[in-house]
């Protein structure tokens, strides 16, 4: 079972441009083959507006599934469950985890990592779809959770099998929330990341290394690739890809055009203040090896759908 489609937002071409980013930097995804997903259903004694808001409100989901949590309904607003607020960042719970569709009151799509006690395997991300259904004349509603996305290897298997025990737990908890009252009665919202957003233009020195690489140079656009992943699995990068292919400038008799170095790439991250956000920079492998030339610009005001 796959979720509906999503509505027109910019996951899907975030998820374009760092495959293509990904692609040109010459890394191999992580092949992924059909696995069944996990199907746990579960009756909760509440009208289903009170079991949505307790879904999709940080208030709501500090009643039954994590001390802390951060939601923001809206495409690509956060989804995050902190298990264990005291942790180190990256740690604490479902840290990165984005909202991808919702249906008010009826449907909602938020992706989710593996527990901080699978490490390595938190990088990948499968999806979860949380559908809502009237029962008893509107006095009950059925919940059904459906959790998909598992690699078919050895690492997918565990993260499958840990969740296997975990969703029916948190649904029967849900349901106790209702019946009981919250699961922890002393609760504080997360706070949104520190620190303002930063553009990281990059430009190979030499032209032709974006589309014909040398071995020196491929191996460090491969550190390279896995130095932006490392930085999205932190949440601490916005979007990040290669600008390639023909380019547009603007038409009118007064336009002019802006004199950019091609091919360029794009990072947008975010840093709690200028120093963090220079030596994120720094530390890229091909910033450090001279492959790439680099400049970093504050992104003072900005819109975010």
């Amino acid at each position: 079972m796959l979720p509906p489609p999503m509505p027109a937002c910019s996951s899907p071409v975030v998820a374009a441009v760092l495959a293509v980013f990904l692609a040109a930097a010459g890394s191999t995804a992580q092949q992924r083959e059909a696995v069944p997903p996990l199907v746990v259903r579960e009756t909760v004694l509440a009208p289903r507006a009170a079991v949505w808001a307790a879904w999709t409100t940080s208030a709501g989901l500090m009643t039954f599934l994590a001390p802390r949590a951060r939601i923001e309904l809206r495409s690509g607003g956060p989804f995050e469950a902190w298990f264990d607020p005291a942790a180190e960042p990256g740690s604490r719970g479902s840290e990165g985890c984005e909202v991808l569709a919702w249906i008010d009151g009826e449907m909602l799509t938020f992706s989710w990592s593996a527990p901080p006690s699978l490490g390595h395997l938190r990088a990948r991300r499968g999806f979860v779809v949380v559908r809502l259904t009237d029962r008893d004349d509107g006095k009950s509603t059925a919940v059904e959770l459906v959790h998909g996305g598992f690699a078919s290897d050895e690492g997918g298997a565990k993260v499958r099998a840990y969740f296997a025990t975990a969703w029916p737990f948190v649904l029967a908890n849900l349901g106790k929330s209702f019946r009981e009252g919250p699961l922890w009665t002393a609760t504080e919202a997360a706070d949104a990341p520190p620190g303002t957003t930063w553009v990281v233009l990059l430009s190979p020195v030499r032209k032709e290394t974006a589309m014909n690489p040398t071995d020196e140079e491929a191996a460090i656009l491969g550190q390279h690739a896995e130095h932006v992943r490392t930085l999205a699995d932190r949440a601490a990068v916005v979007i990040a890809g290669p600008c390639l292919g023909e380019t547009f400038a603007p038409r009118g008799e007064s336009a002019r055009a802006l004199d950019v170095q091609e091919p360029l790439g794009v990072v947008v991250l975010r840093a709690r203040d200028a120093e963090e956000a220079r030596a994120t920079m720094e530390a890229d492998p091909a910033v450090r090896a001279g492959i790439f030339a680099a400049r970093i610009l504050p992104l003072r005001v900005f819109v975010e759908r």
